[in-house]
């Protein structure tokens, strides 16, 4: 179990504007019959506690951080034409110690969102969807209008055939340091095998891919350009507990309340090497812990 975290000031990077996580290219994945996707009420909950003993004590404490993660979505309308949904995510950063030279002297750190989302299939070969959402990843979430952030997605999904279909969007964000109220755009390609035990996710700026190699077995890897990248590989002891293994580095962005430039952030970025077990509740309902 290992963490290392560094916290530092800068310019937010260009492409992470345009996907704060990996939640577009999971549905993506997980959406892989052609047609309206259902929607469901979907629970996902995460504890995660990472811990490190500095190996020169008289320089600086040990560091040690725990994440809190929440999300909620529940379905609002649906007929065979058209479905909408809202859904609502916390997440919670606690940081025990920071290094002597960072901008804040902050320890607790939030992303608040809620949002919603609408579907539209146009005929048997396209879906259109709209995804918005207005949150804030702050030290005071919603504290002033600079620490919160409106995102605005437009999505067209094209199916191929039933292993295969090209995906187009279009975002829009009012919080970003580069080409701010631009709407920028991306693509994928999605792929799913005859059995639907292996699929890939190409894209831009992001890519997926994930496999089922065994009843019991699954595993996947995702890379989000240019400063996120995680593999899980996952073993089902007893339904419904599976024991999870994971690698990833990654990047938590904030904005902070009394930053000196608009233009500044606050970046947390981590490696994390982390066992835990996740317990399916439902289609799309877990619990998951990792140490």
């Amino acid at each position: 179990m290992k963490n290392w975290a560094l916290i530092r000031s800068g310019f937010q990077l260009p492409f992470l504007i345009m996907l704060s996580n990996a939640a577009f290219s999971q549905e993506m994945s997980e959406n892989d019959d052609p047609g309206l996707h259902k929607t469901r009420v979907a629970i996902k909950h995460s504890f995660d506690t990472f811990y490190k003993r500095n190996p020169d004590p008289g320089k600086s404490e040990d560091q040690s951080a725990k994440t809190y993660d929440l999300f909620l979505s529940l379905p609002v309308y649906q007929n065979e034409k058209f479905s909408t949904s809202v859904f609502a995510k916390t997440q919670e950063i606690h940081l025990a110690s920071l290094p002597a030279n960072s901008i804040t002297s902050a320890n607790d750190f939030y992303d608040q969102q809620m949002g919603l989302k609408m579907s539209y299939l146009e005929n048997a070969d396209n879906t259109w969807h709209l995804n918005s959402s207005y949150g804030s990843a702050s030290d005071k979430p919603f504290e002033n209008s600079d620490v919160s952030a409106l995102s605005v997605t437009l999505i067209r999904k094209r199916t191929i055939n039933l292993n295969s279909s090209w995906t187009l969007f279009f975002n829009y964000s009012n919080n970003r340091s580069f080409l701010n109220h631009v709407p920028l755009p991306g693509a994928a390609y999605t792929f799913i095998n005859d059995g639907r035990t292996q699929g890939w996710v190409l894209g831009f700026p992001f890519s997926l891919w994930w496999a089922r190699p065994a009843e019991k077995v699954s595993t996947s890897v995702f890379i989000l350009l240019p400063a996120t990248a995680r593999f899980t590989l996952g073993y089902m002891l007893r339904p419904p507990y599976q024991l999870n293994f994971k690698l990833q580095y990654g990047q938590e962005m904030y904005n902070l309340v009394n930053r000196r430039e608009k233009d500044l952030r606050f970046y947390y970025e981590t490696k994390k090497l982390a066992a835990g077990v996740k317990a399916y509740l439902g289609p799309q309902n877990f619990f998951e812990v990792h140490l």
